[in-house]
């Protein structure tokens, strides 16, 4: 006979413990940008590119939370270069721990470890809104380019990272 240290309902109220935790510590509004984002630690003091992905993760456990995955494409997309770069971080002003990063918004690395574009049309997925479908697709084609004319230097067609912080995989 197997017997369980937990119950179904031990585990259910863990798990919506969890999501009110998230709910309330890693969901915030930046100064500038009136909807809410996803925070992934108390740690940074903004978003970066890389945890896009976690917030769509998030809001497939908690749909409710689907806008905040869209805020969040869209504080990238507001943020988006004129020549297609996208940032790789952007920060908190009110945040005290900016200090040492130099800039608000940051486009020293990729910091893409999923596409954009296919987080972007997770969101679609989710929420339905043509409008955010057709800004990502444009944002998202302007960042392809951005790709392959600054990071396909042997001109193969794969993208290639410089360092590890270009995944986002840095500690």
């Amino acid at each position: 006979m197997v017997m369980y240290l937990f119950s179904l309902s031990h585990i259910q109220a863990r798990y919506d413990m969890a999501l009110s935790r998230i709910r309330t510590l890693h969901v915030k509004t930046f100064e500038g940008h009136p909807t809410p984002v996803f925070l992934i630690s108390n740690a940074y003091p903004g978003v970066w590119l890389e945890h896009a992905y976690d917030t769509l993760c998030y809001a497939q456990f908690d749909p409710a939370m689907a806008p905040v995955a869209q805020s969040q494409a869209e504080l990238f997309l507001n943020n988006q270069r004129p020549d297609g770069q996208l940032p790789c971080y952007v920060l908190d002003r009110a945040n005290p721990n900016i200090k040492g990063y130099g800039a608000l918004v940051g486009y020293g690395q990729l910091q893409e470890c999923v596409s954009f574009a296919r987080i972007c049309m997770g969101i679609y997925d989710m929420t339905g809104d043509k409008a955010f479908l057709e800004r990502a697709y444009g944002g998202c084609a302007r960042w392809d380019d951005w790709l392959a004319e600054h990071r396909s230097t042997m001109k193969t067609g794969l993208i290639e990272l410089f360092c590890e912080f270009d995944t986002g995989h840095d500690n």
